[in-house]
This record gives C-alpha cells, sequence and structure tokens, in this order.
C-alpha cells in the first residue's frame, strides 16, 4: 500500500484541487459553447463613393446618366449577412407585416440591388427593388442553415453609405446583430507601407512574444548574469516583455479578424 500513500500525498496539496476546479470550468464552458443552439441574423457593411461629392454631388457642368436616369451621385454599398447562430432560420420566420429590407436615407434612390454571391445557393437568396418605395431593398431566403448566407451590392444616390437593415424575425425578439462596418480594407491602406499584410504582421508578433515570453521561463536568467560580465535581464522582465509582444500582436490579429463567413468573402470587402 506503499503507492497509494504516496499517490494521496501528490494529491494532497491545494494546487491539486485549483487545477480540477479550473479544468472543470474550461470544460462546462466547452460543453456550453458545443452544445447551445441560438437563432441569430448577423450583418455587417462597407461602402464607397465611385462618382460626386459627399454632399453636393456632381460639379453643375457635369451632368451623368444611369439607365436614363440623370444622377448627382453614385455611391455602391455592400451588405453582408449570414445565419451567426445554430438554429435554421425559414423563409416562414420573417414576419410578413415587417419583413427584411435594406433601406437608404430618403435622399437618395436604389438604382440596382444585386446577390453578388451566396454561400450555397440551395438557399434561394434574392434581393430586389421596392417599387412602391425608391430607397429599400427587399430580401428573402428559402432558409438559412448555420454559416450560410450572402453578400448584397447596392448602387445608389444616397448621401450616406450604408442602409439600414430591417425586418423581424420570429425568435430573434432582440433583433438584428449589426456587427459594424468592415475596416479590414481601410488597415490595409493605412499600413501599405508594410512588407506584408496586417493580419500576418499580428501573428508573427504574436508567436515572437510567446517565443520570448518562453524564453523567459525556461532560461536561467539570474543564473547567467552571474556569470557574465554584463547586466542581464531577469526572467520577470523578460517574460512581461514576450507577453507585450504577444498581446499586441493578438489585438492586431483581432482588428484585422474577418467577422463573416469565410464563403461569403469577396475580393471587393477588402
Amino acid at each position: 500500500m506503499h503507492w497509494l500513500k504516496e499517490a494521496l500525498e501528490l494529491l494532497a496539496p491545494g494546487w491539486v484541487g485549483s487545477i480540477i476546479g479550473l479544468v472543470g470550468i474550461v470544460a462546462a464552458g466547452v460543453t456550453y459553447v458545443l452544445t447551445r443552439q441560438r437563432t441569430r441574423l448577423a450583418y455587417r457593411y462597407v461602402g464607397e463613393r465611385l462618382l460626386g461629392l459627399s454632399t453636393d454631388g456632381l460639379p453643375a457642368d457635369i451632368t451623368v446618366q444611369y439607365r436614363g436616369q440623370e444622377i448627382q451621385r453614385l455611391t455602391r454599398t455592400l451588405v453582408v449577412f449570414w445565419n451567426a447562430g445554430e438554429k435554421t432560420i425559414l423563409a416562414a420566420d420573417i414576419v410578413e407585416a415587417d419583413p427584411l429590407r435594406l433601406k437608404l436615407r430618403d435622399d437618395g434612390s436604389v438604382l440596382a440591388a444585386t446577390v453578388l454571391k451566396v454561400g450555397r445557393t440551395v438557399c434561394q437568396v434574392e434581393a430586389k427593388l421596392i417599387t412602391s418605395s425608391s430607397n429599400e431593398v427587399s430580401l428573402g431566403f428559402a432558409f438559412l442553415d448555420s454559416g450560410d448566407g450572402a453578400v448584397i451590392e447596392i448602387l445608389h444616390t444616397s448621401e450616406k453609405r450604408h442602409p439600414e437593415f430591417l425586418g423581424t424575425i420570429r425568435g430573434l425578439p432582440s433583433g438584428l446583430h449589426n456587427l459594424g462596418r468592415i475596416t479590414g480594407r481601410e488597415f490595409n491602406r493605412r499600413l501599405f507601407l508594410l512588407p506584408t499584410s496586417p493580419r500576418k504582421l499580428g501573428l508573427i508578433t504574436a508567436v515572437l512574444g510567446v517565443a520570448i515570453a518562453g524564453a523567459g521561463l525556461l532560461v536561467p536568467w539570474e543564473s547567467l548574469s552571474k556569470s557574465s560580465t554584463q547586466a542581464l535581464p531577469t526572467s520577470l522582465v523578460v517574460m512581461g516583455a514576450g507577453a507585450l509582444y504577444a498581446l499586441m500582436g493578438a489585438v492586431l490579429i483581432f482588428l484585422t479578424r474577418r467577422r463573416y463567413p469565410k464563403a461569403l468573402h469577396v475580393d471587393e470587402l477588402g
């Protein structure tokens, strides 16, 4: 029974119970994430001015027509929407009195609306101009499984580049989930002098930081400083520097992440 006594002595310290408790918390969190069932429709957007000024439109001596219609400005807006939950969203879940639609400001009108890309064609996503309203586009689909969605391109003349996403879906009392404007292209423009993309730079910085922190943990810096003629940093300082680098890389990766399904990516989104 000597081995049993040794095993009990090994399990006696308090840190063993702490580790077991931590593992239990992590396991509970992972189980929740894997088994949760949510109904969630998310969207993001980006817009760019193709023609005209942001406020006054074109100069008085310049005239531009789109399919015979004279326009003062031309704006291109891309809206990405997808099922960000686990439950399937059916067409029957859309409330008939408040259908899904994209609405621009009253200062402009929609010229064209196109489904630029879909995750799966079987979802039958469609975008149509609403004849009774010149600044709205109706959206429809047969169903959206988790991760299914589409990219909608809208050409319009509104001063505001981003439309409102309106509509009511049963099981979504809090409404549609707006994840904000897509900013990847802006980061690329600001950092275009870098030899690599911001996301890759963040990954390299994070890996470098982890390596430095590992060196601070494993290398006996205090012992080396005693045998060296030059002052060496302590393990704590090296680990702190590594953690700072890793944090900087993680922040850069977070800011440039793609917060929509990869299957919906198009080059126009940046």
